[in-house]
């Protein structure tokens, strides 16, 4: 594999020998114990931690980095190894989700618990930056704890960043490619970036230009063209365009010098969807 930054949802169901179970005070530091023996694992760190009375009773959030040079294999085998953990040590009974994310060579992906679903997440990073529009990829899970997140691969996003220079439609149509080669389109979504993967949050930051679209849906040819031109406009700051969505309207950020002028270069977006233009992102 070229490069991966995976993560795993990890809803905990099976049983195992009493003796071997860990509750909600030891998952913690059970995990990072068995992790660090991991051949491969290069490091291992707790992001989060939510213990209390609603719902999980208590929820943890790892990453696991991977040396740079693992390919596909080695990430499935380190991803089987850490569910079949999660599976066998984890109580239950102890109300415990664990969140893994396993980081490799600036990739990554969201793991579910079910390994078929896993190494298909894994082969869509892996061909995505297969491509030279793509520069990196982050297959992820759009919530924690979502129950949509299903082990069938569906309400799913694959984020790509975009190298130097690069097109958004390029990128766009790479990863929407990479998707539907290995899992189904339900309710999943495709977005291309231009910023580093570690500083994607939601998608809604006009500092930075974002595509988002469902997989089902994709942008016709018009609109990526005009994405594509929104991108190359020296007056644009940044954007935030969902081309396939009916719930918010696009937002362009504008440089105030050449506000005016970029408006109507972009005429083409009015023809696609309601779009709204800032100044400084306000």
């Amino acid at each position: 594999m070229i490069a991966l930054l995976p993560a795993i949802i990890l809803t905990v169901g099976c049983t195992a020998q009493a003796p071997e179970l860990v509750g909600s005070s030891t998952v913690k530091a059970a995990f990072i114990d068995f992790v660090g023996s991991v051949e491969g694992v290069k490091s291992v760190r707790t992001r989060n931690w939510l213990s209390g009375f609603l719902e999980p009773g208590t929820m943890v959030v790892f990453d696991v980095t991977l040396g740079d040079e693992s390919d596909s294999a080695e990430v499935d085998s380190t991803a089987r190894l850490i569910t079949e953990w999660v599976r066998t040590r984890v109580d239950p009974k102890a109300d415990v989700t664990v969140y893994v994310t396993l980081f490799t060579a600036g990739n990554a992906v969201s793991l579910t618990a079910d390994d078929a679903s896993n190494w298909a997440r894994i082969q869509i990073v892996d061909r995505a930056v297969a491509s030279s529009a793509v520069d990196h990829a982050w297959l992820r899970a759009p919530w924690l704890e979502d129950p949509r997140n299903s082990d069938n691969g569906t309400n799913l996003q694959l984020v790509s960043s975009l190298p130097a220079e690069g097109f958004t439609s390029t990128a766009f149509a790479a990863s929407m490619e990479a998707y539907q080669a290995f899992l189904p389109p339900e309710s999943s979504f495709v977005t291309v970036i231009d910023s580093d993967l570690a500083s994607y949050s939601s998608g809604f930051e006009t500092k930075y230009r974002s595509l988002t679209s469902f997989v089902s849906e994709p942008p016709s040819d018009a609109t990526l063209q005009c994405v594509d031109q929104v991108a190359v406009d020296p007056g644009v700051m940044g954007y935030d365009f969902a081309p396939a969505s009916e719930f918010w309207s696009s937002t362009v950020d504008l440089q105030a010098a050449d506000s005016e002028l970029s408006k109507a270069r972009l005429s083409c977006l009015n023809d696609i969807q309601k779009v709204e233009f800032t100044l400084d992102g306000k």
